[in-house]
């Protein structure tokens, strides 16, 4: 199966969703047969739209190495580039 780079969730239904032990990670399987892995969100700090520019660009920085860059060729002017996955500043333990 062939996934497309811009896929930011699942293609069809969602069949499971579990919590990871610590309760930092929730993990999403569906019937595309990919399992995906989401941060909870921490309650205790600001929600993110609530962010600082620059520290909301940076944070995102480290969940994704995909990158919106202008594409003056391309019907809506930007395009997904991908580079490399810089790694998660804190690594998930199960």
């Amino acid at each position: 199966m062939s996934v497309p780079t811009c896929a930011i969730g699942h293609e069809g239904e969602i069949n499971h969703v579990t919590f990871s032990p610590d309760g930092r990670w929730i993990a999403t399987g569906g019937d595309d047969k990919l399992i995906f892995l989401w941060p909870t969100p921490d309650l205790s700090q600001p929600p993110l739209h609530k962010w600082p520019l620059e520290d909301l660009l940076a944070k995102l920085s480290t969940l994704t190495n995909l990158r919106a860059v202008e594409d003056l060729d391309s019907p809506t002017g930007w395009k997904l580039e991908v580079g490399p996955f810089p790694g998660w500043e804190e690594v998930p333990t199960w």
